[in-house]
């Protein structure tokens, strides 16, 4: 988009930036309404999920491309 702008440059720039506004506005409405709604100990639990979910991703995928870079890097 940035490389199609024609005779308005700005223009997607300016896209770009109000694109991140909305979703950080976004993001803190939600949150507000979560902290606001949720008790303490099931904030925690939820958060504690969340991250225990995401490492557990993030390990496994690791894990996936190293060994496929050890398989393709012995041959």
């Amino acid at each position: 988009m940035i490389n199609r702008s024609g005779d308005h440059p700005d223009m997607p720039s300016a896209t770009y930036v109000v694109s991140f506004q909305v979703g950080i506005t976004a993001g803190s409405a939600l949150g507000a309404t979560i902290l606001r709604q949720a008790n303490s100990i099931t904030l925690v639990i939820a958060v504690a999920a969340a991250i225990s979910l995401a490492a557990t991703a993030l390990t496994i995928s690791t894990r996936a491309a190293y060994e496929g870079a050890m398989t393709t890097s012995a041959l």
